[in-house]
């Protein structure tokens, strides 16, 4: 059995459009990527679910300690061993322009998940799949709060940045902007379409990948 851990922020979780009335929602199962995901594999996987609404790569965002993704992946990693792949796909809320971060410092962040995930399963390594999330379009622009120009600017260098990084380190990579680009449901969020092509991509790289 090959287990899969999926880290990542609220398009890992599954939310909805934070415009709708009443506010965001959670998809079902039957469409968020990770469940979709263990139905493109099948038998033979164990998909794990890690998905965070406002999860960090690495920092802190003031009153939400927890969504700090360095401080919540050693625990989440010791409690989900043994694994034999962890897939990060973080940075959107890096850009928020209220933690003032460049997209080095984003970069930066996901070298850090790298070693933790690589110093908590030392001994059993895990491989690691680094995905660059969509970059954010200017229709999060309606969450003046959390979004400026600067932001979506931001998110459209984490492929690149992100590539790189991964070859440095050795790990795999994939840019879910050659998947669903164009299917944001609020600037933000992947549609029920984007986390079906998703799940599709990543089945894909984990074959590629030898899993």
């Amino acid at each position: 059995m090959k287990r899969i851990l999926c880290y990542g922020d609220s398009n890992t979780f599954g939310c909805t459009s934070i415009f709708a009335e009443g506010g965001p929602g959670r998809l079902d199962r039957e469409h968020r990527w990770p469940c979709l995901l263990q139905k493109e594999l099948g038998g033979g996987y164990e998909i794990i679910e890690e998905g965070l609404n406002g999860r960090t790569t690495a920092y802190d965002e003031p009153g939400r300690p927890e969504r700090n993704g360095a401080g919540f992946l050693p625990g989440c990693i010791d409690a989900r061993m043994p694994l034999d792949l962890v897939i990060i796909t973080l940075g959107t809320n890096d850009a928020k322009h209220g933690f003032g971060l460049s997209s080095d410092d984003t970069a930066n962040g996901i070298r850090r998940l790298v070693g933790i995930i690589r110093e908590r399963t030392a001994g059993r390594e895990s491989a690691i799949l680094i995905a660059a999330p969509v970059p954010m379009t200017e229709e999060a622009l309606k969450d003046p709060v959390n979004t400026d120009m600067d932001s979506i600017l931001k998110t459209r260098e984490f492929a690149a940045k992100f590539e790189r990084l991964a070859e440095e380190l050795g790990c795999g990579f994939m840019d879910l902007a050659e998947i669903a680009c164009t299917e944001l449901v609020d600037g933000i969020h992947l549609s029920e379409r984007a986390h079906a092509a998703a799940a599709k991509a990543y089945a894909a790289k984990i074959r590629e990948l030898g899993f």
